[in-house]
C-alpha cells in the first residue's frame, strides 16, 4: 500500500512541475497558436501519465505481489 502512495505521490509531483513548466515556460516559447500544437500541449501530460502507469502495472515487483 505504502509504495503504491509512494508511486502516485510522485507522479502529482511530477506532473505538477509540468503544469508550472507549461505555465511559465511556454509563454515565452515562439509556438504558432494552432490547432495540432493544441492537442500536443493538452494530450502530452495524460499520454505521459498512462505509459508511466503501464509501466508500473508491468514491472516484475508489481506483478509478483499478491493482493
Amino acid at each position: 500500500m505504502r509504495d503504491r502512495l509512494v508511486f502516485l505521490t510522485k507522479i502529482i509531483a511530477l506532473s505538477a512541475v509540468i503544469a508550472a513548466a507549461i505555465k511559465s515556460i511556454a509563454p515565452t516559447l515562439p509556438i504558432a497558436a494552432t490547432a495540432t500544437n493544441a492537442l500536443i500541449a493538452v494530450l502530452t501530460p495524460p499520454l505521459l501519465l498512462v505509459i508511466a502507469l503501464v509501466w508500473q502495472s508491468r514491472s516484475p515487483t508489481h506483478s509478483a505481489r499478491s493482493e
